[in-house]
């Protein structure tokens, strides 16, 4: 498994050893996370984008 367990829940498939992610459930979960950082940019926050690399 090449996937974290908490994200079992977003899986739609697996077909040959790739795993389908649900775009319905992931497109909600980004609409949430577009809004919310929406909101923190409006009240002047800050906001910290991390990335890694593997």
């Amino acid at each position: 498994r090449r996937w974290n367990p908490k994200m079992a829940r977003f899986i739609f498939a697996e077909r040959n050893g790739i795993y389908i992610i649900d775009l319905q459930k992931t497109v909600k979960k980004i609409q949430e996370a577009y809004n919310f950082i929406k909101s923190v940019a409006a009240n002047k926050g800050t906001i910290l984008f991390v990335g890694t690399k593997k």
